[in-house]
């Protein structure tokens, strides 16, 4: 899916833009492909790469309210700009990678490392992966296993206590669009603002969790949830049997 944004003559005079085919270039990594239409050219870019251009045109030349509002819930969200068939076909990919990292070299934890790293680069609102693993010695407890983004200090979660407690005492998925709202919830940073956690079944136990933060309200979606549920399916099959 494509989106196309044509920029009004001011912006364009602003931001030094060139009237010709090419790349425009912000901030010296983000690059969105020009076109030529009449007078103006117009952006070609995915609805993911619209988004963060917005977000940097507010955060470079807006005003103090703007950016507020790009901070709360009614602005750009990545779910709005992300349809059904866009998260299908994203997820169907990353599905396609973890089957290779399962079947390719390393010992579980590499593997494990692994996924962390292409869930995380591969999903925009994924800020935060990482894998809790039923510690074997101690019934009922959580430990933390490999993941991607800020140490955390919950190395150790009982079952029950905060989602991923929760997750693994009941067996089942838990989805958070807004942990402000949770009461039996585990802080790990205020730059959270969702979660999505997802029990690894082996023979109809839990054994480990696949436990996702996001900064957004309410990114997660059913499609998150089934194509996470597959991958933590392929994990339980391919090492833990």
């Amino acid at each position: 899916m494509w989106a196309y944004l044509e920029s009004g003559v001011h912006i364009l005079n602003f931001m030094n833009f060139k009237r010709r085919p090419g790349q425009f270039k912000m901030n010296g990594s983000f690059k969105i492909p020009l076109i030529p239409h009449g007078n103006y050219p117009i952006f070609q870019m995915t609805a993911l790469a619209l988004l963060e251009f917005l977000e940097q045109l507010i955060k470079l030349f807006g005003n103090d309210n703007s950016r507020r509002l790009l901070d709360s819930e009614s602005m750009f969200r990545t779910e709005r700009l992300m349809t059904t068939n866009t998260k299908t076909a994203l997820f169907q990919s990353v599905l396609q990678q973890v089957k290779s990292i399962l079947h390719g070299t390393g010992n579980r934890t590499v593997k494990l490392q692994a996924i962390c790293e292409q869930l995380a680069s591969a999903v925009p609102y994924f800020h935060w992966v990482g894998f809790y693993l039923v510690d074997p010695a101690k019934s009922g407890e959580l430990v933390l296993g490999p993941y991607v983004g800020a140490a955390t200090e919950h190395v150790r979660i009982p079952f029950g206590k905060g989602i991923c407690g929760q997750a693994a005492e009941s067996g089942q998925p838990f989805i958070v669009q807004d942990v402000s709202k949770e009461t039996n919830y585990l802080a790990c940073s205020p730059a959270v603002k969702s979660e999505i956690v997802l029990p690894i079944l082996s023979d109809g136990k839990v054994i480990g969790e696949l436990d996702i933060d996001s900064h957004e309200i309410s990114p997660f979606s059913t499609e998150d949830r089934d194509y996470l549920e597959q991958i933590c399916e392929q994990i339980a099959e391919s090492l833990f049997e």
